[in-house]
């Protein structure tokens, strides 16, 4: 009421005669940001995604599961609490209980079949049914939220609240709040870089156990790619990975965090501060989501949705005008590096499909959300002219799919946003070019100084790239002891060296006899008696011997797996009995015995 002009607008001003303008009576023109096209495109692709494809497949369970549409891990006695909770919601409960029938009767009533005309994508349909059943079968629909706005200004572009308004009016853009997961992430990495931290910046990829509330809260993760390496930041985003962020968090203020979602125009005031809040639990709104996300390509400048532009009298004088509500949440610099990584999640990590399924050209920057169960998949898509987000989900959350192979947000939330800009793209009287790039600076890299230590080729010149990476780290260990910074330069300057090693070596799957012959050069030069003494111990064959290279080259050995082309089982086995004796004749520590017998 206070904060937004257009809220309530009618009841904020009066016409010349004193009295309060009337919406249905005064014949007003209000002309809003909504583009019909647009619009059309953004329910066509809603209604091709959820009521052809995700409906179906979740309709499916009828035939498994029992407790249909509620999730099969609930209990019968669950679900009828839950249906429960759900009859005394119904009209007709209240109507029956104010005119003063007993809970039994009540019960009675909603399992007695009675006539009724239900809804179908198809039309309506007359049927009989017990008014119980009828909760289920209404339940089993699923929803959604989609809303597309324009960054620079906030106009409200398309926006569909759900997918049917006859039967479904609750508003899941603005109304609804649920569970954002994932999509949660980019606010936290933001605070990160408002305080020093970079893209390229090493975390350990491990499962951690944080104290919370005086409580131990050890964060689960869907996989365990890369597990015990130091990763870049940019990795954890683009992988979604729960560790990297519980381990953000714990670096940081969660008082900060809450503060900084807040300033994210995020205005749920049930929000508090607490190492989980990385995960995304809190409920937010759609609306809230798309305006937040305006900061990353508006360079660090949150735009509120804006829906109307401006009324006039039934007379055509301008009464009102409203103009563009915006304020500064992160700095350029930070936004810049939300961007860099948020384009990441699309080039290669969970929203990876947009190219090679949907084939969407272009920078297109995103993030993923999926919640506990599957309750809540979410997608929140960045073009440089559009922020659009997505949410899908049950109208309870016990009513989602029981694999994540269907309730992740890269399935159930993503195509929606994908089929919209496809449709948006291919109408050119719109003017959005799908080859359209972000407003960064020109070669704009954060990550560049890495960049070059791993292309240099003399090796001390290398070496001296790498002494000199290791003082970035110094801008988020500044609160650190000396001894802490120095142990942090060397994990750094480590992982760069694995870096370059991979990026040296990831050809040894099929290499070129020139690009083999340079690898081994440049461990027997560094080595000179490594391959004599291999050769003469073990009489290795050449595909052996590449494995002992990469061994030297400290390869981690979930990575030297990965990198063998076909046979991984001989492999496997051949570095069972390799891998022991290689570290023991280079001098490597004893314990890394003990990490090779857990990995195989």
């Amino acid at each position: 009421w206070e904060s937004d002009p257009l809220y309530g607008w009618c009841n904020k001003n009066k016409k010349r005669n004193g009295d309060y303008y009337s919406i249905y009576t005064d014949g007003l023109r209000v002309h809003t940001t909504i583009d019909s096209r647009m619009q059309k495109y953004a329910e066509q692709a809603v209604y091709e995604h959820v009521v052809k494809y995700l409906q179906p497949n979740f309709n499916e369970g009828k035939k498994s599961k029992a407790n249909f549409p509620y999730s099969s891990s609930l209990t019968a006695q669950q679900v009828q609490q839950v249906l429960m909770r759900n009859v005394r919601q119904c009209e007709r409960y209240r109507v029956l209980k104010e005119s003063g029938a007993t809970d039994s009767e009540i019960l009675k009533s909603f399992r007695t079949p009675v006539s009724m005309s239900i809804f179908t994508y198809h039309g309506t349909v007359d049927t009989t049914m017990t008014p119980i059943d009828s909760i289920k079968y209404y339940k089993s629909f699923l929803r959604t939220g989609f809303v597309s706005i324009c960054p620079q200004n906030g106009h409200v572009k398309a926006y569909v609240g759900g997918l049917d308004f006859s039967h479904f009016a609750y508003d899941m853009v603005m109304e609804g709040r649920r569970q954002v997961g994932s999509t949660i992430k980019p606010f936290l990495y933001s605070l990160a870089m408002e305080n020093g931290f970079s893209p390229c910046d090493l975390a350990p990829n491990v499962q951690q156990t944080y104290i919370v509330a005086g409580k131990p809260w050890t964060p689960r993760n869907s996989g365990r790619a890369r597990y015990g390496e130091m990763v870049t930041l940019k990795w954890g985003l683009q992988q979604s990975n729960n560790w990297i962020s519980a381990y953000l968090m714990s670096k940081l203020s969660p008082q900060a965090f809450v503060d900084l979602l807040h300033q994210y125009g995020i205005n749920n005031p049930e929000i508090h501060p607490s190492m989980a809040l990385c995960l995304g639990p809190c409920e937010i709104t759609v609306g809230e989501m798309a305006s937040a996300y305006t900061a990353f390509v508006n360079h660090g400048i949150r735009a509120s949705h804006m829906f109307v532009t401006k009324i006039e009298d039934g007379e055509g004088n301008l009464v009102a005008q409203f103009a563009p509500r915006m304020n500064e949440v992160i700095s350029e610099e930070s936004a810049h590096k939300m961007l860099y990584m948020l384009k990441a999640v699309v080039d290669g990590g969970t929203a990876g499909r947009l190219r090679f399924k949907y084939n969407l050209k272009g920078d297109i920057a995103g993030k993923t959300g999926t919640t506990n169960n599957n309750s809540d998949a979410w997608f929140m898509g960045i073009t440089p002219t559009l922020v659009n987000a997505c949410w899908v989900g049950g109208d309870d959350r016990d009513i989602h799919f029981e694999s994540m192979s269907m309730g992740q947000g890269a399935t159930m939330a993503l195509p929606i946003f994908a089929l919209y800009m496809q449709k948006v793209y291919q109408d050119k009287q719109l003017g959005y070019n799908e080859n359209a790039i972000f407003d960064l600076p020109d070669g704009y890299d954060p990550c560049s100084f890495v960049e070059e230590a791993l292309e240099a080729n003399d090796i001390e010149e290398k070496k001296a790239l790498i002494s000199l990476l290791g003082k970035r780290i110094e801008s988020y260990t500044s609160s650190n002891t000396e001894k802490e910074i120095q142990r942090n330069e060397k994990v750094f300057a480590e992982a760069i060296y694995d870096r370059f090693c991979y990026l040296t070596t990831h050809v040894l799957i099929k290499p070129t006899e020139k690009e083999w012959n340079s690898i081994k050069k440049l461990v027997e030069e560094n080595s000179p008696d490594f391959k004599l003494l291999l050769k003469k111990k073990f009489g290795l064959r050449e595909d052996e011997y590449r494995v002992c290279i990469l061994v030297w080259l400290e390869f981690q050995p979930n990575q030297i797996l990965s990198l063998m082309d076909k046979d991984y089982a001989y492999v496997s086995k051949v570095r069972r009995k390799l891998l022991w004796k290689v570290f023991h004749i280079d001098g490597k520590p004893a314990e890394f015995d003990i990490r090779l017998r857990r990995t195989f």
